[in-house]
């Protein structure tokens, strides 16, 4: 839970870096599920961040992806993984300085 906790601060951070923050008041909770989702997958560094990833062979990674172990990395994969504390942090988020 900390290395999702220190990957929802990253992903904050990143969007507010961007400039994307300034549009938080418009999107809606589902919206922002999806961003912290595919901010989330983006950034994890393997190839088999969810289930529903794909290997290189092009097979599902299933139980093989880092979101299905037990230990190590837990990207966000589902909208059940995105907690109602995520989503108000990234809506408190200030804009980016221009």
């Amino acid at each position: 839970m900390l290395k999702t906790g220190l990957l929802l601060i990253g992903i904050v951070l990143c969007h507010a870096a961007t400039g994307a923050a300034a549009q938080t008041s418009t999107l809606s909770d589902k919206e922002i599920r999806a961003q912290l989702i595919a901010a989330s997958i983006k950034d994890y560094s393997g190839a088999c961040a969810c289930p529903y990833s794909t290997k290189k062979n092009g097979a599902k990674c299933g139980e093989s992806s880092a979101w299905s172990k037990a230990s190590g990395d837990k990207p966000l994969c589902f909208d059940d993984d995105v907690t109602a504390a995520m989503i108000d942090a990234f809506k408190k988020k200030p804009p980016a300085s221009q």
